[in-house]
């Protein structure tokens, strides 16, 4: 019965490397979104150059390029994992006590079996459902109430994965681009107060 506990028991780990790998693929939907993003702003940032707009209509085209041509972002809204398993075990032991005498042109074989047997058979499922919950203010707001607890608390933080690296590296690229439209902005805004 113990190997049978011991399977069952691996199914905890099979459903958490299943979620992980769930978890992983989500931060590459992640990543190709920001990756989109950042090519908006690049496109936005050379129309702002060549265009040279009044600020507040660069403003407004920067939005509009933003909010008519932002990219899907792709999500897993729900996931099922399921694991199933069908557990067999089964165990055998008998021996055999034999003697024989002839008689004539016979021989008489005498056996004695003594057997002890049995089977057993089981099923497991385990199903787990992932959803994604969108966030709110109060979800926040409870997360900064438990802030102060979870600094005292020691935390391992695991290894930053390649896609958490990527993603870390397009954020800071757009928000280096962010500053570049903004000069382009004071500099129109300048040459209309040069031009007045």
């Amino acid at each position: 019965m113990s190997k049978l506990t011991k399977d069952l028991n691996t199914v905890a780990g099979i459903v958490g490397e299943l979620g992980l790998n769930i978890a992983e693929a989500q931060k590459r939907f992640d990543l190709n979104y920001l990756e989109n993003i950042e090519k908006l702003l690049g496109i936005a940032k050379l129309l702002a150059e060549n265009t040279s707009p009044a600020p507040d209509a660069l403003e407004g085209a920067i939005k509009q390029v933003l909010l008519s041509l932002a990219p899907s972002r792709y999500q897993f809204t729900e996931t099922t994992l399921s694991v199933r398993l069908n557990l067999a075990q089964s165990f055998d032991l008998g021996t055999s006590v034999g003697g024989s005498a002839g008689f004539g042109a016979f021989a008489v074989n005498a056996a004695l079996t003594v057997g002890y047997s049995f089977n057993y058979e089981a099923a497991a499922e385990c199903r787990t459902v992932i959803h994604a919950i969108p966030p709110d203010s109060k979800t926040f707001t409870d997360l900064l109430g438990r802030a102060k607890a979870i600094g005292d608390t020691a935390l391992t933080v695991p290894a930053r994965t390649e896609v958490d690296t990527k993603i870390h590296d397009r954020l800071e690229a757009i928000y280096g681009k962010l500053p570049d439209i903004k000069l382009v902005a004071d500099g129109a805004k300048k040459k209309l107060t040069d031009a007045a």
